[in-house]
């Protein structure tokens, strides 16, 4: 949930949405949620999730070129980096998205 000046929105993801977002939603530390929004009275909301991105992954790749890619992702994202290197073994894929600049 996230709580601000304007109350709290809660988000859900619903089993027919997994097959997009789970790994994602299990694994990354900041996300990105796209769904439907409905009011919970004068303050408050609740999403029903569709899709989730890792945000420090969505910098990365805006940073290094490949945003369009990483927004077309689905499921667990694949291994990237600007010129197109396999991911090192033994690192997961949210570590090798988090990146250090």
């Amino acid at each position: 949930s996230l709580d601000d000046r304007t109350g709290t929105t809660q988000t859900t993801y619903f089993e027919r949405s997994l097959d997009d977002c789970a790994w994602t939603v299990l694994h990354a530390w900041l996300l990105v949620a796209e769904g439907r929004v409905s009011r919970r009275g004068r303050m408050g909301a609740t999403l029903t999730g569709t899709r989730a991105w890792d945000l420090s992954r969505l910098w990365r790749a805006w940073q290094e070129g490949w945003l369009d890619a990483a927004l077309a992702e689905r499921g667990t994202p694949a291994a990237h980096d600007q010129a197109g290197a396999v991911r090192p073994a033994g690192l997961s894929a949210s570590e090798f998205g988090r990146g250090s600049r």
